[in-house]
């Protein structure tokens, strides 16, 4: 099932956020794959992972790590309630969280479009 090289990985707690998530991506690129922050996740290829960092702060810190665990080298876009618009996306914010990019939650369909291209593009 997962024979494709290059998987974008979507991680979101709400199913809703969720689904919507993996409608927008497939804009992009057709192979997205999601999952429960708390599922197991596969270790197959991927060329983007989008995580929701959670509302515990702790939470969110053990799934970057996991996620940089099973996904090394792979950009990470990190999705928080805690973002703000007018942060820069791959600032220090970003940086101190653990991700390339991270985007304010709720975010735009195109902002997130804009950064999941970008973010493929320099990997």
């Amino acid at each position: 099932m997962f024979e494709m090289l290059e998987w974008v990985i979507v991680v979101e707690f709400d199913p809703l956020v969720r689904a919507l998530l993996v409608e927008w991506l497939e804009e992009i690129r057709p192979d997205v794959l999601s999952f429960d922050g708390r599922q197991t996740l596969p270790a197959v290829g991927a060329s983007l992972v989008v995580v929701d960092l959670g509302n515990d702060r702790r939470q969110g810190a053990d799934n970057i790590r996991r996620l940089r665990t099973i996904y090394p080298g792979v950009p990470l876009l990190g999705l928080s309630t805690h973002a703000r618009e007018g942060i820069a996306a791959g600032g220090e914010a970003a940086r101190r969280l653990g991700v390339d990019m991270l985007l304010p939650k709720p975010c735009e369909r195109e902002l997130l479009l804009q950064a999941a291209r970008a973010l493929m593009a320099a990997t």
